[in-house]
């Protein structure tokens, strides 16, 4: 079965790192949340934009960098937005959706980590990301 989005436009998501792709054990990095990779690298094989959009920076953001790509999850930006200056001057990063441990209401599988399981499929109903049943 194969995924489309309805909408032709790409989408944007920005995703947190600690406490949300991994288990938060800043400075060092933890384990993979379980179904990160598994829904992100969905996502960015659909066409969507991936910012990574985290605290870390210095040697530590390029750590995190680094893992995520060893791990086979490559951004489209790194704590910048995508085409943003071309119609703002704002220093938040626009995105369709924001994934952070820190969200309020954002599922936790337990205090250290993001539950992906039940936060992948509320991303992919917010934008409009459903089974193509003629796959």
């Amino acid at each position: 079965m194969g995924l489309r989005t309805k909408q032709k436009s790409a989408k944007v998501i920005a995703v947190d790192f600690d406490g949300t792709i991994v288990e938060h054990r800043f400075p060092n990095i933890g384990p993979a949340s379980p179904g990160a990779f598994m829904y992100l690298c969905k996502w960015k094989a659909l066409g969507i934009k991936l910012i990574l959009w985290t605290m870390r920076d210095g040697d530590y953001l390029k750590d995190a960098v680094d893992w995520c790509r060893k791990a086979g999850l490559e951004f489209d930006a790194v704590n910048e937005g995508i085409d943003d200056r071309n119609w703002t001057t704002s220093n938040k990063a626009y995105a369709d959706v924001y994934i952070d441990d820190m969200a309020i209401g954002c599922p936790m599988a337990n205090p250290d980590m993001v539950d992906w399981y039940t936060v992948g499929p509320m991303v992919e109903e917010r934008l409009g990301i459903q089974e193509d049943k003629n796959d």
